[in-house]
């Protein structure tokens, strides 16, 4: 039986202890398999959380530099400012987006001023971390700044097109 049955079922005559256990097993499995409505993100221009300070390598070894921890589960836009000290000529800052480990995306600046990058992420969870790692590909200062964390969330029972 699956949970959204098993919550249907509950309380009901039809509701046999036998069937999967006690009422508080069935409570456990439910929790643990429907989704929670409340706290549903989507990804906006709403910062929600940000690491504004300015930070700066010349590793060409990418270095974590950026962590934020999510309180949400759905969809969230990390935002964040690159610039390099050489500028064009194949230097590149490259920030690298990982979600719970595994990399997502990586974004690129190659001015001298700062340039805006962003990306949407899919399937976060509550407590997941987002950490971005960065660093140059040759000789030269990355930078970055600015790091957010951006969306909103949903009013129970909306449908986002």
């Amino acid at each position: 039986m699956d949970a959204v049955a098993l919550w249907n079922n509950i309380g009901t005559q039809s509701d046999s202890a036998s069937s999967t256990g006690s009422a508080n097993a069935k409570l456990a499995y439910i929790a643990a398999n429907i989704p929670i409505l409340a706290n549903v993100a989507y990804a906006s221009d709403t910062v929600r959380m940000s690491a504004n300070t300015e930070r700066s390598t010349t590793s060409t070894v990418q270095v974590l530099i950026k962590r934020f921890v999510v309180t949400v589960a759905g969809f969230v836009r990390i935002y964040m400012e690159l610039k390099n000290s050489v500028g064009g000529g194949g230097t590149k800052t490259n920030a690298t987006v990982y979600l719970d480990g595994e990399s997502i995306t990586t974004l690129e600046g190659n001015t001298t001023s700062y340039e805006v990058e962003s990306y949407d992420i899919p399937n976060v969870k509550v407590g997941s971390i987002i950490d971005i790692c960065f660093g140059v590909n040759f000789a030269s200062t990355a930078y970055i700044r600015n790091a957010r964390i951006n969306y909103d969330l949903l009013a129970p029972g909306s449908i986002v097109n």
